[in-house]
């Protein structure tokens, strides 16, 4: 896979973030009760945790999946001989069907729902939340999208497109952005907003099982998922299980009760990174030792000592102001 197409989409990313950054902060939907920077840099933190982590891991093994999937030309799109622009096209469109079914499941799956419950642990919705998730979720959801990558059978490229959209429609419809009431009225005939995403995240049952698409909307009318635009900003959010900026809520709660576990989980992260230093280059598509050469063979623990350094300091942070 061309390096260029992965530095586009983080340039494409990146720039996006900032963007909503930026307009947040200029039209907020509702006043932060948590302290803005402070949900910056620990849902920022808790990204760079799981992006290590996927790198690492998970993110090769896809890339791989994909290249075999295509050379055997697996998969209904290659079948119906769909190539080009509008393969790119269709496979977006499936991939957003998968994507919604995959969502769902975890809200249905008790197993599941306990990785997926860290992101609707959130008591306020900006676009931070879209950084809020378990590393467990991240590992089943790839799983559940390489069975739909096998039955679809996108290229590697289109599979980036999507992706690249499913990022940016991430972090807009978690945005705490003010939009227009006409126009966010028109865009979520076909796309989801901030007004539609948010009653996924009340605390009512009947919501939250609902608007589970994350790219179109037309999912949640089809299957018959779909709630009406929450234009009152004064809903009740998050789960209300745990301080919503706390390691316990982001990192430990799916194993409450067995904790010694998740702590090994990541005892074992730690030291069998350096083991997988060497082949995260492929993970990434960079040339072989290029990450190394910038922080040193043993970048994946600095990375993951860094992100649970800077979420532990929010959070004691957080819990003084709160006492």
């Amino acid at each position: 896979m061309p390096h260029r197409w992965v530095l586009l989409q983080w340039g494409i990313c990146a720039s996006a973030i900032l963007l909503l950054t930026l307009l947040e902060g200029w039209r907020p939907r509702n006043n932060a009760v948590q302290g803005r920077l402070d949900r910056m840099l620990f849902h920022g933190a808790l990204f760079l945790f799981n992006g290590t982590f996927f790198s690492l891991v998970i993110a090769g093994l896809q890339l791989q999946w994909l290249q075999y999937t295509e050379l055997n030309r697996l998969g209904l799109l290659p079948s119906l001989g769909f190539f080009g622009p509008l393969e790119i096209v269709v496979a977006v469109v499936l991939l957003d069907m998968t994507g919604y079914w995959i969502h769902r499941l975890h809200h249905h799956s008790s197993f599941l729902w306990r990785f997926h419950q860290v992101h609707h642990s959130d008591t306020e919705m900006d676009l931070t939340t879209g950084f809020r998730s378990h590393i467990g979720q991240s590992v089943s959801s790839a799983v559940l999208e390489g069975i739909g990558i096998l039955l679809i059978g996108p290229s590697p490229l289109a599979f980036v497109v999507y992706s690249t959209l499913l990022f940016l429609a991430v972090h807009f419809h978690h945005s705490n952005l003010s939009l227009p009431e006409r126009l966010e009225k028109k865009l979520s005939a076909f796309l989801v907003v901030p007004a539609t995403h948010v009653a996924h995240h009340e605390r009512d049952r009947s919501f939250y099982n609902s608007n589970f698409s994350a790219l179109f909307t037309f999912w949640d009318r089809l299957f018959g998922t779909q709630t009406p635009l929450r234009t009152s900003s004064a809903q009740l959010l998050g789960n209300g299980d745990s301080p919503p900026l706390s390691l316990k809520a982001v990192l430990f709660s799916p194993f409450e009760r067995i904790l010694s576990y998740s702590l090994l989980m990541i005892i074992s992260v730690g030291f069998t990174t350096p083991v997988w230093a060497g082949s995260c280059s492929a993970a990434v598509m960079f040339e072989p030792t290029l990450l190394e050469r910038i922080l040193g063979y043993r970048w994946p623990i600095l990375l993951l000592v860094t992100s649970i350094v800077v979420m532990a300091i929010v959070a004691r942070k957080n819990r003084a102001n709160h006492q």
